[in-house]
């Protein structure tokens, strides 16, 4: 690690250099201005790009150049008496140091007071504006979120994937009645986890998408209470908001968990000074690896994208042994909430309805693909061979997949899955700030919300990754065939309106559903799909010929999106591939 510290207890930086460089301006010295600014520069980049990790120790004043350095640091650690400012723009300068990267990450108006003003805010409040409230940048809501593995600057993103649940939580304690009791238990288990994760990685831990597994029953109020609620703070662990009818344990893991005990233990106990002593205490140490509670997979494992991974056991916004059955609770939740959303709104304009309603989509989407991954999945175990008795891959139970499937069906695919209701449509509108719907029309963009959550989905299960795996996995040990599955997949789809009219979101799904089928079997990549995959996407393309042939009665716009499809499966049909 490298460390970036003030000299003094009363400020990592106190902005002198910006005194000196309005001070050269000032005599016309031009050129030491250029050497300052290239410097200053450089060295923000290099600390952007280091290899190691940069952590800075942000105590006291933050401001000039030292703003620039924490900003492009890859962790920054406030305490209670940091002061933050921009004195530069006070003195008629711009906001440099790093404001391009802050700035753009918090609220246009928050962003202008402070870059306009050199305002002096401390870290209290950016804590609570940009992480306990509801702001939120409404076109990053239904992205699948999450750092990218391939990329060379990589960073952890937890306290912005916990806002959207802080915002949910908040929901769903609210449609409950709950009191400020249980608001403030969340919020105080959430700056635990917050905390806690960046101090472990600190210590350098990394992720752990493994560890939310860790309790079969997350409302077990006991095994919570003896274990902890996740195996190791170092997950992207989705909220734990209990559903009617459960008890509410920790709405995170608010404690260092049983893996990160082990591992800090591992890395930071002190060395006994007989050496054979110590090397039995290691090996005794790693002779644990394969107890259940310090279960580990991180970034490089999880199935965050689709492609990616392969055990769903490893994943981000899961939570429990029974991951299935917690997101099809969540979306249970959701769905409830939805149905009430309007019946008790209070406010000045209903951005933040509007808000609200985006909030559960993307729990829609999160929950929806954390399911999607058990279909096709295998797990992993890495243990040496002979320290366990599970073999190294093994695929997920057939009726765990179909179960998966199922909820999709139900949740994602289903004729009702949008959920709310007409009322609740005519209310979703955002608050308009000068000239903010300029580059799209404001008007709520409900069918492309719903199949941004559906193809993500699909993503998953149509990549040829995934036809691949199911493929090879009936080879050892997996009994949910690829016929089968894209038959469960093509009726989720198909079936539920199949002899009476469909309703304007299923047209949309089944149109994108087809058309990826199509492009399977005849598109520009179709040559990299297995040939197994093909063979199998072509009999449901026959099933929905023979389907779409027969003469049924519907409205309109029915026989006119069941033409399209017609005509989408006859096209690719007829090509001589």
């Amino acid at each position: 690690h490298v460390v970036i510290a003030g000299s003094t207890p009363r400020a990592f930086c106190a902005g002198g250099d910006v005194r000196d460089l309005y001070q050269y301006i000032q005599r016309g010295d031009f050129d030491r201005t250029r050497v300052y600014f290239r410097a200053e520069y450089n060295a923000d980049l290099d600390i952007y790009a280091c290899s190691k990790p940069v952590v800075s120790l942000a105590d006291g004043i933050v401001m000039g150049g030292g703003a620039g350095l924490m900003q492009c640091s890859r962790y920054r650690v406030a305490s209670e008496t940091t002061r933050f400012a921009m004195p530069e723009s006070a003195i008629g300068l711009f906001p440099d140091a790093g404001a391009s990267i802050f700035l753009g990450r918090i609220p246009r108006p928050f962003a202008m007071f402070l870059g306009l003003t050199g305002q002096i805010i401390g870290a209290d409040i950016m804590l609570e504006f940009s992480f306990l409230t509801n702001r939120l940048r409404i076109r990053d809501v239904l992205q699948p979120g999450g750092l990218d593995v391939n990329s060379p600057f990589r960073h952890c993103e937890l306290g912005a994937q916990m806002q959207m649940d802080q915002m949910f939580a908040a929901q769903a304690l609210a449609a409950g009645g709950l009191g400020e009791a249980q608001r403030a238990q969340l919020i105080e288990d959430s700056m635990y986890m917050l905390i806690l994760h960046e101090i472990g990685h600190t210590l350098g831990l990394t992720h752990n998408m493994r560890a939310s597994q860790l309790q079969p029953d997350v409302f077990d109020a006991a095994a919570v209470a003896a274990k902890g609620l996740s195996g190791s703070v170092m997950d992207y662990e989705a909220v734990n908001v209990a559903p009617p009818g459960k008890t509410q344990t920790p709405f995170y893991q608010n404690r260092p968990g049983l893996y990160d005990l082990w591992a800090i233990e591992f890395g930071y106990a002190p060395s006994l000074v007989d050496a054979a002593a110590e090397k039995a205490r290691l090996q005794a140490l790693l002779a644990r690896s394969t107890e259940p509670e310090l279960a580990y997979g991180n970034d490089a494992d999880d199935m965050r994208r689709p492609g990616r991974g392969i055990d769903p056991h490893i994943n981000i916004y899961d939570h429990s042994g029974d991951a299935v059955g917690y997101a099809e609770q969540r979306l249970q939740l959701v769905r409830d909430i939805q149905a009430d959303l309007l019946a008790e709104y209070q406010g000045e304009t209903y951005q933040a309805l509007y808000n609200s309603f985006a909030v559960l989509m993307n729990q829609l989407s999160r929950s929806g693909g954390v399911v999607s991954r058990y279909v096709g999945g295998v797990h992993i175990n890495r243990a040496a061979p002979g320290a366990a008795a599970a073999p190294p891959y093994q695929p997920v139970a057939a009726r765990q997949q179909q179960r998966a499937m199922q909820v999709l069906a139900k949740y994602i695919f289903a004729p009702d899955a949008l959920g709310g209701s007409e009322s609740v449509y005519q209310h979703l509108q955002r608050q308009r700030r000068g000239f903010d719907f300029s580059a799209e029309p404001e008007d709520p963009k409900l069918h492309a919300m719903m199949l941004s959550v559906q193809k993500r989905i699909l993503d998953h299960l149509l990549h040829p990754r995934t036809l691949q795996r199911v493929s090879d996995s009936r080879l050892y040990g997996n009994d949910y065939e690829l016929t089968q599955m894209l038959n469960d997949l093509t009726g989720a789809i198909f079936e539920a309106d199949k002899r009476g009219t469909v309703n304007s979101i299923r047209q949309n799904l089944q149109v994108e559903y087809l058309k990826r089928l199509v492009s399977i079997w005849r598109g520009n990549k179709s040559s990299k799909v297995p040939h197994l995959a093909r063979s199998a996407v072509l009999a449901q393309l026959e099933k929905l010929a023979r389907q779409l042939g027969g003469k049924r009665r519907a409205d309109a716009a029915t026989k006119a999106h069941r033409r399209h499809l017609q005509f989408l499966v006859d096209r690719a049909l007829s090509v001589n591939v």
